[in-house]
């Protein structure tokens, strides 16, 4: 299944840099990769697209903090800051989400995180990862909620260029559709709040003739995405 990643919005999730009051002490950049929901602060769900929005549970990263995470800028493999298998990088969960500390290396890559830090450049988080366990429900309003409830693997957390929402790309859109329309679905024969599709048979879903003209394609359409789904669920 390929990782999703979601980067943090609001000065308040910003990374920053953390200099102890002993010269000789190295500096650490620190960050929330990821913040648990909470109602009264909307900066802590994401908007996906449309009506859709998504909230990470506080249980979510419980299994995965002891995992060999990478700390990254900008998700590039290449630009390697810290490492939690190696000690320099530390993973917390505390009462706001995903706390990072990240002591980077004395590289041209780790100088310059450090210096686009100390001139406010750079202030974005983010982190990549993959659940394996999602809930779905709608609100009074009309709103679609994806709530993460458990990640099964971190890849990386760190400091990013941009401090906007990434939205997901085609592919991971239509995978995440697709378990929305499986999620939010009725008992056989009765349409959810997204519309699932309905068991076929001569005498339609509903004890009536099936549809004429484009119908086909719609739930063509449908059996694409779900299918796409059970690929990706069977490579877990």
């Amino acid at each position: 299944m390929k990782p999703e990643r979601r980067v943090l919005i609001g000065e308040q999730y910003t990374a920053q840099l953390r200099s102890d009051e002993n010269e000789d002490a190295p500096p650490v950049i620190m960050g929330h990769g990821a913040v648990f929901f909470d109602a009264d602060d909307r900066g802590t769900e994401y908007h996906l697209w449309d009506n859709v929005y998504e909230r990470i549970s506080p249980e979510a990263f419980d299994d995965v903090l002891q995992q060999d995470v990478r700390g990254l800028f900008n998700h590039d493999s290449n630009m390697l800051l810290g490492r939690t298998k190696a000690g320099t990088m530390k993973l917390v969960k505390d009462e706001r989400g995903l706390h990072y500390e990240i002591e980077p290396p004395d590289t041209q890559l780790g100088r310059d995180t450090l210096v686009l830090l100390k001139r406010g450049d750079l202030t974005g988080s983010s982190f990549s990862f993959i659940p394996d366990k999602t809930s779905y429900e709608e609100t009074d309003d009309g709103r679609v909620i994806r709530t993460i409830e458990h990640v099964s693997m971190l890849f990386d957390v760190g400091p990013v260029t941009f401090p906007a929402y990434e939205s997901a790309d085609s592919e991971m859109r239509d995978a995440i559709s697709a378990e929305m329309r499986d999620a939010m679905s009725g008992p056989e024969g009765e349409t959810g709040p997204t519309g699932p599709s309905c068991p076929k048979g001569p005498s339609g879903p509903v004890g009536t003739e099936p549809e004429k003209g484009p119908e086909p394609a719609r739930d063509y359409e449908k059996t694409e995405l779900d299918d796409k789904l059970m690929e990706m669920q069977a490579k877990m």
